[in-house]
């Protein structure tokens, strides 16, 4: 939704993503549109491979972890790159942290995604060396996060 929202403001059109009949079906999940956009847009990948749609489990209502959050807001941030160097707004990146503080674990599949949120300043640590990767991302961090990506990065330079 915050795609479809921004991408709209931004041009002024209609930015639905679309969604056709069949996308919206997983194994754990059927007509669950936000998901399928999501999958669509590559930002969810599902828990596993299938050789179809309807075989890839996507946890529609699993908490997830903050890395798991981190990776995902990542993608959005690139999906977002990739919508504005289209619609000629250019020179929009993703800053990677050069290093993290953090001294907890990070799995290696989530390393780049918590490197990209911390460095865009969306995703901060529980404490000054704690990411907190496993602990389950709350609404109030979801809340908090976007509201940064939205003030400290998306919209910057809007004009």
């Amino acid at each position: 939704r915050y795609y479809e929202t921004l991408m709209s403001d931004i041009t002024g059109e209609d930015y639905t993503i679309p969604v056709t009949s069949g996308d919206d079906v997983f194994a754990d999940c059927s007509g669950n549109t936000d998901m399928a956009k999501a999958y669509n847009l590559g930002i969810v990948g599902g828990y596993n491979s299938a050789d179809s749609r309807s075989g890839v489990s996507v946890g529609p209502d699993d908490p997830i972890t903050r890395e798991q959050a981190a990776t995902m807001l990542t993608r959005l941030m690139e999906q977002l790159i990739e919508a504005f160097d289209s619609v000629g707004r250019t020179g929009w990146t993703v800053w990677y942290a050069d290093s993290l503080p953090f001294t907890d674990e990070i799995a290696d599949w989530a390393y780049d995604g918590v490197r990209a949120v911390y460095g865009v300043g969306a995703m901060t640590g529980t404490s000054g060396t704690t990411f907190s990767a496993k602990d389950n991302y709350t609404i109030e961090q979801s809340i908090v996060t976007i509201m940064r990506i939205d003030n400290n990065w998306a919209r910057a330079g809007r004009g």
